[in-house]
């Protein structure tokens, strides 16, 4: 949660359950899911209770791939999606990215919002040791104060950036938990690995994937 700018006594609450926002500060890149259909979206990068980026009234869309379900998906800075306005922010740890959402129809307004975590990759998929079957991410993982983040707050996913599906589960993303195991090095310290084993075809498609780490928020049963 955090501090609506300008107030210091409003405190904005995480996104209801359904609905979701994640924040990719590597790429300056937000993407929201479970927005109403023919509402409206303001998304805001609040950096000290500042304003240093935004995007107004994006229109949620649908993924054709789920059919029957509204799917209510506002990207911003990413294809097909939305557009800062002026300049790209600098998305950082501890920036908020807050959400404003009007619903004209329903007569409601909601504004709900997640501050960027400091979890980075910091070893993308790797075969370890050369020739095996184990793959290992690496990484850190540390609130404000630089302690580790609870480690069921965290998912380590390895994306294909083609339409190529692991063995492993049928479908373009592994992840740890899940697949594999992810753990801290050791006790107290903010650096994390990924373990995988996987088949050899999976070795290859895991190191050719995108090396993602994942804050799930502070309720991760939640969803949001």
């Amino acid at each position: 949660m955090g501090v609506v700018a300008g107030s210091a006594a409003a405190v904005v609450p995480a996104p209801a359950g359904g609905r979701s926002i994640t924040s990719f500060p590597d790429r300056d890149f937000v993407s929201l899911g479970g927005y109403a259909q023919g509402s409206t979206v303001t998304v805001e990068v609040v950096r000290n209770d500042t304003v240093v980026g935004v995007a107004h009234d994006a229109t949620p869309q649908d993924d054709p791939k789920t059919a029957g379900i509204f799917d209510g998906i506002v990207d911003v800075n990413h294809p097909g999606g939305a557009c800062w306005e002026g300049v790209t922010p600098d998305i950082r740890p501890g920036d908020a990215i807050r959400a404003t959402e009007i619903n004209a129809a329903a007569a409601t307004t909601i504004t709900e919002q997640t501050v960027t975590q400091n979890v980075v990759v910091t070893q993308p998929a790797t075969n370890d040791p050369a020739g095996s079957l184990t793959v290992t991410v690496k990484g850190t993982a540390q609130d404000a104060l630089g302690n580790p983040l609870p480690l069921d707050q965290l998912e380590q996913r390895m994306v294909s950036s083609s339409k190529d599906r692991f063995d492993e589960n049928g479908k373009r993303a592994i992840s740890a938990p899940g697949e594999g195991t992810i753990a801290y090095d050791a006790s107290g310290s903010i650096h994390w690995t990924a373990t995988y084993t996987l088949s050899a075809a999976d070795v290859q498609r895991a190191i050719g994937s995108q090396s993602r780490i994942m804050w799930l928020g502070a309720d991760p049963a939640a969803e949001n």
